[in-house]
C-alpha cells in the first residue's frame, strides 16, 4: 500500500512538472502575449493609462503594448519621454532592469504584453504621484 501510495505521489509530481515547465512565464524564449491596443495614438505619441501598480518597487504596469511603441517608431534602445501627472520623465526602452544606472528609468514589454515604466531599484509611482487610472503619454 506505501509504495502504491509513493508512486502516486510521484506520478502527480511529475505530472505538475510537465504542465508547469510549460507554462508562460515571460521569461526565456517565449514571446509574450500581442494584447490589442487601446491607446489614442498619433504620429508621435501614445496615450493610454496605468492599470496597475506594483507592491514593492511602484512599477507602473500601463494599457500600452508594443503595437504602439512600433506605431511612434520607438525600438529597444531608444529613450523616449513619458508624462503622467504633469511630470515628465526620459525613459530608457530596455530588456531588464539592469540595462540602466540604479535609480533611472527602464521601460520593456512585460509577461502580459504591455509595457511597464519603471526605475531601477525605486519607487516609480511614488516618484511620478501615479497611480492606477491616471493617464500616460509616451513619445519619441
Amino acid at each position: 500500500m506505501r509504495v502504491l501510495v509513493a508512486v502516486s505521489i510521484l506520478t502527480l509530481l511529475s505530472s505538475c512538472v510537465a504542465v508547469n515547465s510549460g507554462s508562460s512565464s515571460g521569461t526565456g524564449d517565449t514571446p509574450p502575449p500581442t494584447p490589442e491596443s487601446t491607446a489614442t495614438l498619433t504620429s508621435q505619441s501614445a496615450g493610454g493609462r496605468i492599470s496597475e501598480v506594483g507592491e514593492e518597487y511602484g512599477n507602473l504596469e500601463t494599457s500600452l503594448v508594443a503595437a504602439d511603441l512600433t506605431h511612434i517608431g520607438l525600438a529597444k534602445g531608444d529613450v523616449f519621454t513619458a508624462v503622467c501627472n504633469g511630470n515628465e520623465i526620459s525613459v530608457y526602452l530596455g530588456d531588464t532592469y539592469s540595462d540602466v544606472a540604479e535609480g533611472e528609468w527602464i521601460a520593456f514589454i512585460n509577461w502580459e504584453g504591455k509595457l511597464r515604466l519603471a526605475r531601477n531599484l525605486r519607487n516609480a509611482s511614488e516618484t511620478l504621484s501615479a497611480k492606477a487610472g491616471d493617464a500616460v503619454t509616451i513619445s519619441r
